[in-house]
């Protein structure tokens, strides 16, 4: 499971430009995105309170998180002259996940997600609304009987009934994918993914509106890598590497290729802890942006984000005996810009 969150976390931006080939629901991911300042590891059935001090204005900002017994956030208050008001809200299932979140602005609420799920946990719909009870976005997804592999996914327009987008599969045995199909309202097709290229060396043939998609393994002693072969939106072939250790397939790695074989993007792990090391993006083989963790055991103490060769954010993490996270310092090009202060109760 950790493998596969980490690899969607690294993949889910470089898909959001080129014709998806699944039915993201980016307005879910970037509702549950926060502000890294504001990033505080879970902790089970407990309230946490933040005060951030911006240090070039001088005003201090308070909030207040609380965490359920799955250590994930249920509730955000932003605490203003001693009153608290509701930012966000999250309700889950039984298994912890995610069935509705809410969003405040001065109390109001500005937008809200709604999602059900079937009895194996599934994801089967999803509802996204702006203020006012608007639907923006709504999305269904249905599965094979008695198969853990998507049969269908759709994507309806804002009237919620009428389809703006479908995506369908089809299998070669079991949920070994032998085709992805990708229509509009009307049934035109609009995109085709093939997965008949199964190994190195096989060309990939470009056509109008179909991407031939090549995956293979490799392995030794230590390690399991996993190629696949397609192409961008420009037409042109590109390479995925992801690289596991052989033990307990752990991820190592994940890199991607043009089609001149230069490495464009790359993020790396310590397979130990599930974390995160840095990643890094490249232009004309150079790094145009890089992030940097760094860990004390499996707690973060800074996170630094450069553009090419220099940093321009940095925050510094400080525990406790209990390696509960108690203050953050942030800074902006070398200048310190924020210090926050986190207690427990």
């Amino acid at each position: 499971m950790k493998n596969l969150l980490l690899i969607a976390l690294v993949c889910s931006f470089l898909a959001i430009s080129a014709q998806p080939e699944y039915n993201y629901d980016y307005y879910h991911n970037s509702s549950l995105s926060q502000d890294i300042v504001y990033m505080v590891p879970g902790v089970k059935n407990k309230t946490v309170t933040i005060e951030t001090k911006n240090v070039r204005t001088g005003k201090t900002y308070y909030y207040q998180k609380k965490f359920n017994e799955f250590a994930v956030l249920t509730e955000e208050k932003k605490i203003k002259k001693g009153e608290a008001s509701l930012t966000k809200a999250f309700r889950y299932n039984k298994e912890g996940e995610l069935l509705n979140s809410k969003r405040y602005k001065n109390g109001k609420l500005t937008s809200e997600i709604q999602i059900e799920r079937d009895d194996k946990n599934r994801k089967t719909s999803y509802k996204y609304f702006k203020r006012n009870n608007t639907l923006k976005n709504q999305s269904a997804w249905k599965y094979k009987t008695n198969e853990k592999c998507m049969d269908n996914s759709t994507l309806y327009k804002r009237d919620g009934v009428s389809v703006k987008k479908k995506w369908n599969y089809e299998y070669y045995t079991a949920c070994e994918k032998k085709q992805s199909t990708l229509t509009n309202g009307k049934g035109k097709v609009l995109k085709t993914w093939t997965f008949d290229c199964k190994k190195e060396g096989e060309e990939l043939t470009k056509k109008k509106d179909v991407s031939q998609v090549c995956r293979w393994e490799e392995t030794d002693d230590k390690h399991l890598i996993k190629v696949q072969q397609t192409f961008d939106e420009n037409g042109k072939v590109v390479k995925m590497v992801s690289k596991y250790r052989g033990a307990d397939t752990s991820l190592m790695s994940y890199k991607k290729y043009n089609s001149d074989n230069e490495l464009t993007y790359e993020s790396i792990f310590n397979p130990d802890i599930a974390k995160q090391l840095y990643h890094k993006s490249y232009k004309n083989g150079r790094v145009r942006y890089q992030t940097i963790y760094k860990y004390d055991g499996e707690n973060l103490v800074n996170y630094a984000w450069y553009k090419r060769a220099k940093m321009k954010y940095n925050t510094a993490y400080e525990y406790d005996q209990e390696s509960q996270l108690v203050a953050m310092k942030s800074f902006q090009k070398d200048k310190m810009s924020k210090i926050t202060t986190v207690s427990y109760q």
